[in-house]
């Protein structure tokens, strides 16, 4: 993998996933002799999302640390806007594409690919200019409206055709940890617990300040994201070695105090990296830039860094990615395993026996069908009368959050910005979204585990009916049998989604679509006439009342309707499982009759081919172990 000038290849975790696809493909091979059709599909599924797996690099730090200009020198280019004052920041994720292209992906789950000018007015709005008051007016109308904008987006995607990101890496450039708007913030934390590496930027002239290490020690340490790399930016502005080393040294020994292990902690120069990778990539640079030009890229400390992460994700990432196709695989070999001794108990037993044993159990397998669909039913209705519950969950949830908004707005100067009123209203309802969110979540969650433990006790029951080492002595592979847990494979989703585009901390004003973008025009009135301040209050204590209750019922609505979509989503996923174990015992028998009229009733032929498929079996685990080792 090329990185800019420095060479770095992911040759360790690419020659292993490409000897593990080999191995999955030869399995695939094998688990068709036994025509396992759901067996053979999930393998494939598992063969395209592995080729599928990507590395995220997530960049974190606060405003005026260098972090665009970081991130633009690791990826070669200036992809992202840079602005010496603060921002109006969304998630931007970066990753390759064969040409140019910039994504916006709403919350509401649309998409709308946009110029990159029309990216930078997105990415980068620049604050705290200083207005007459009916320039005030006119450019809080404009944050209001842009704000508004920015408060729908999910985030942004930009492909572009970069070496770094060719091969399977993906970069998340996140507003500024020092973000007023508490929502951005948290969506930041959210992707840091995702990372396969996060980035900390800081800056050499102003290393790890109060508020840095706080977001170390509460967001970064409390949240166990462990996999972290420390860059200090501004590595040009430290005039001697000795300054160098003393800077990298107090960042290091701060950092001791907080966290138990050793950080990788790297000084670089992102500003001349970045204009030595433009001039080696043939671009043409004014003089403002060429003045940055460092002597070599060493000189500016990348390619250290780059060294590091990229060993870091070559082996320790790259490894926890294939360690669960592993896994996979065993799981399907032991199942091959299975298979081979149920062929081989039944190699003494005629065609004819084999065949009426499977004419008995056909109408049983529909009979059970039948009765696990019953089951899954009476299962979904049971968790769907649970919308009473959920309904007065959400009512008592939005009231607070109501009484939250008037009290934070009542504690607001009549002067203060929009931005600023949000801040405090943000602030204010956090704590109750992110209770309600947790909470919700997690009963959710239970109520779908508990039925399904149910459901699964009630198919077992009726499972026995179908047991056919009772009349035939043949050993059954493992997968026949109920009462090994048949959610094996099956993950069931998770109640994350049930908030309607997660309402995270601070989404008050996105998520649910009121509080200071109605509070945003009415605070220009406030502001421009001043002398009816009291009855300005007045106006806009109801106005945020009736915007709150006007939202309710699209709010609630939303809740519901997630949980019924996750409720049903979980069912099918569960009859699908149940289906697949009920077929897959079908087919099995039938591979058993088909190898024994193959070899015409030869035992001797029919355990020489068994013992073959075992000896492929011996050597892909053999192969497995190898991958691994």
């Amino acid at each position: 993998m090329k990185w800019g000038n420095c060479m770095l290849e992911l040759t360790n975790y690419f020659s292993k996933r490409d000897r593990l696809q080999k191995i999955l493909s030869s399995i695939r091979v094998v688990l068709s002799d036994f025509n396992l059709k759901n067996k053979e599909e999930a393998i494939k599924a598992d063969f395209y999302r592995l080729n599928d797996e990507h590395f995220n690099l997530v960049v974190v730090g606060e405003f005026s640390r260098g972090k665009s200009t970081f991130v633009n020198a690791l990826l070669g280019r200036r992809m992202l806007p840079v602005s010496k004052s603060p921002t109006t920041a969304v998630i931007s994720k970066i990753i390759y594409g064969e040409t140019s292209e910039y994504i916006v992906h709403y919350k509401s789950g649309e998409s709308k690919t946009i110029s990159e000018s029309e990216f930078n007015d997105i990415k980068a709005q620049s604050e705290g200019d200083v207005l007459s008051l009916d320039g005030l007016k006119d450019k809080l109308k404009s944050l209001v409206k842009h704000q508004e904008k920015l408060d729908d987006i999910d985030f942004v995607e930009i492909r572009y055709p970069l070496s770094l990101c060719k091969n399977n890496v993906e970069v998340v450039d996140t507003p500024g940890t020092n973000d007023l708007n508490v929502g951005r913030v948290d969506i930041t934390y959210n992707y840091l617990k995702k990372a396969d590496a996060a980035i900390l930027v800081l800056m050499a002239t102003q290393a790890l300040t109060k508020s840095e290490m706080e977001f170390l020690r509460e967001q970064i340490i409390g949240n166990q994201v462990n996999d972290i790399f420390v860059v200090i930016n501004g590595k040009d502005q430290c005039k001697t070695e000795d300054e160098q080393e003393r800077v990298i040294k107090y960042v290091s020994d701060n950092l001791a105090k907080v966290v138990s292990h050793e950080l990788k902690v790297f000084l670089v120069s992102s500003k001349q990296a970045l204009t030595w990778r433009r001039k080696e990539g043939g671009e043409k640079l004014p003089m403002s830039a060429a003045k940055f030009l460092p002597k070599s890229i060493e000189q500016t400390g990348f390619p250290t860094f780059e060294e590091a992460i990229g060993k870091f994700l070559d082996d320790e990432r790259g490894n926890v990615k294939l360690e669960k196709y592993v896994r996979k695989a065993q799981s399907y070999l032991n199942d091959i395993d299975s298979q081979i001794n149920a062929q081989y108990d039944a190699a003494d037993h005629s065609t004819d026996e084999l065949k009426e044993q499977l004419a008995q159990m056909q109408p049983k397998v529909r009979r059970a069908q039948s009765a696990s669909r019953f089951i899954m039913e009476s299962m979904k209705t049971r968790l769907l009368a649970k919308e009473a519950e959920i309904t007065n969950a959400s009512r008592q949830a939005f009231m607070d959050m109501r009484q939250a908004t008037t009290d934070a707005f009542n504690e607001c100067d009549l002067g203060d910005s929009p931005e600023k009123i949000k801040h405090k209203i943000d602030v204010a309802t956090t704590p109750i979204q992110k209770a309600f969110m947790e909470d919700t979540i997690r009963q959710q969650n239970n109520w779908m585990q508990a039925e399904w433990n149910k459901a699964l006790a009630e198919v077992k029951a009726i499972w026995s009916d179908i047991d056919l080492k009772s009349t035939v002595n043949v050993k059954l592979p493992a997968h026949f049998d109920f009462s090994s847990d048949i959610t094996t494979g099956v993950e069931l989703s998770s109640a994350k989604g049930i908030t309607g585009g997660d309402i995270a901390a601070g989404a008050v004003a996105c998520a649910l679509g009121f509080g200071w973008l109605a509070l945003g025009v009415a605070a220009i009135g406030i502001i421009a006439n001043s002398q009816e301040n009291t009855k300005r209050r007045a106006d806009m204590q109801q106005q945020l009342r009736t915007n709150f209750d006007s939202k309710y019922e699209t709010f609630n609505r939303n809740v519901v309707s997630r949980y019924n979509d996750y409720v049903s989503r979980n069912c099918k996923k569960l009859q699908s499982a149940i289906d697949a174990r009920l077929n897959d015992m079908e087919q099995s028998l039938n591979s058993i009759i088909q190898l024994k009229e193959e070899s015409e009733g030869d035992a001797a032929k029919i355990m020489a081919k068994l013992k073959e498929k075992k000896a492929v079996v011996e050597r892909l685990r053999r192969e497995l172990d190898e991958v691994m080792a």
